[in-house]
């Protein structure tokens, strides 16, 4: 579900849309499909790849890591998706901006082929919530956003126009509270809210 409450003659084509990853453009969480992939591939490794993880092991000894991601098998929003591809044909630029890992959210965009850049985490940095929104101001001012869950409130709250896609149960309980609060800064059509 994508709902776009901003007018096409509202949008600003010069102003950078970002586009959350987890959740929004894909409907699942990367990490979790990770995870479930390598149970899948090695059920009997999974306990050598976690204690690899935390550190107890060198990187050298993590013989059991679990496979890349392929990003033409992720559960994509479709409808999403379209919307992006025709802001795109439009000459607006959009952003990957996500907490996922920066490789994946590199293939992702490769694959997509419809992002002007990516903004991802980076193994120090987990570039969510209020890290994601310094970066955004601190690269782009003014920006559009897309995301779907409580995490993306300060986003929502602070973009120029603020868009939903797949949004959590916890976000839609929160967002028909806050948009009072938020004096119109952030919009859904009243025919998504009545659907909270």
């Amino acid at each position: 579900m994508f709902r776009n409450s901003v007018p096409a003659e509202q949008a600003d084509l010069t102003r950078p849309l970002c586009v959350d990853l987890d959740g929004t453009l894909i409907k699942s969480d990367s990490l979790f499909d990770a995870v479930c992939q390598f149970l899948r591939r090695n059920p009997f490794r999974f306990c050598n790849w976690a204690v690899a993880v935390n550190g107890t092991r060198s990187p050298e000894s993590r013989s059991g890591e679990p496979r890349p991601l392929n990003p033409a098998q992720l559960p994509y929003n479709t409808e999403l998706l379209l919307y992006l591809h025709a802001e795109r044909r439009q000459g607006r630029q959009i952003y990957l901006t996500t907490g996922a890992d920066g490789p994946l959210a590199e293939r992702v965009a490769a694959h997509l082929g419809i992002f002007a850049g990516v903004l991802a985490s980076d193994g120090v940095t987990n570039l969510t919530s209020a890290l994601k929104l310094e970066c955004l101001k601190a690269r782009f001012g003014e920006f559009d956003y897309i995301g779907n869950s409580r995490a993306d409130l300060p986003l929502l709250a602070n973009a120029r126009h603020a868009m939903v896609a797949n949004p959590t149960l916890s976000l839609r309980s929160r967002c028909i509270w806050d948009t009072f609060r938020w004096h119109g800064r952030f919009r859904m059509s009243s025919r998504w809210r009545a659907r909270c």
